[in-house]
């Protein structure tokens, strides 16, 4: 269990790394998925369990089915596309603007045709990290030393 900035998280999986945003699931059986990121060492939540919640830099929209989908305040780009269930599914795009998807589960994490095991996480574990262009990997060194700091 770790608690940080007010909430209280309990057996979540190896945390996602996306350029500056890190995406948590919440314990096995749970599809409670978390989007926070490290604004001058203050996590600042994007999506809350499942639930968007305002920035000064994205705005959220739900459709009914629950998916949510933040763009960029200032220029209206997309950002990302959470479809949180059993399995969750999150859309992210590359430069040339192309789609691709994640998809996490209580067992594995597939981005492409890489597939990572997917287990409670502990302090100082890797995470699995993709950089825009989709070049995936996991982390080394591990987890940054803030977001190991709150998840610990």
């Amino acid at each position: 269990m770790a608690q940080f900035a007010g909430q209280t998280f309990s057996g979540f999986s190896v945390p996602l790394i996306f350029e500056d945003r890190v995406f948590i699931r919440e314990s096995a059986g749970s599809s409670l998925i978390t989007v926070v990121r490290d604004v001058d060492g203050e996590p600042i939540f994007e999506i809350l369990k499942n639930e968007p919640r305002a920035t000064e830099w994205s705005v959220a929209a739900t459709d009914p089915a629950g998916v949510v989908t933040l763009t960029e305040k200032a220029s209206g780009r997309f950002l990302y596309r959470l479809h949180p269930g059993t399995e969750t599914t999150i859309f992210f795009k590359r430069p040339d603007d192309e789609e691709f998807s994640v998809v996490i589960t209580n067992e594995e994490i597939q981005v492409g045709g890489m597939i990572f095991n997917n287990h409670p996480f502990r302090a100082a574990m890797a995470g699995v990290l993709i950089d825009p262009e989709i070049e995936v990997g996991m982390m080394d060194p591990p987890v940054p030393a803030l977001i190991n700091e709150w998840l610990s």
